[in-house]
């Protein structure tokens, strides 16, 4: 599935905060209708205050482009974002 990571300790019981990130990067899947990548985008919506995503390494076609792209919009703490190169995508 997916990677998802946030905060981590470190040294002695400090906190480091890092970036929390969604990621399916190289997992070579093929993402073509809504149906295929809802369940993905399902768990990027469920991660809190998400500041980078990575899809690249995964073919997506146009309609699942454009149901990531309608989630994009809505990711207010969104930082960083790694996708393959799509026309509906700025």
């Amino acid at each position: 599935m997916s990677t998802i990571s946030g905060v981590s300790t470190h040294g002695q019981g400090l906190k480091i905060s890092q970036p929390r990130v969604f990621s399916i990067k190289g997992k070579g899947l093929k993402l073509n209708t809504r149906a295929d990548i809802e369940p993905h985008l399902a768990e990027l919506k469920a991660v809190p205050e998400v500041e980078k995503v990575e899809f690249g390494g995964n073919t997506l076609g146009v309609e699942a482009s454009e149901a990531l792209a309608e989630v994009l919009v809505g990711l207010k703490s969104l930082k960083v974002r790694n996708q393959p190169r799509c026309p509906c995508m700025p």
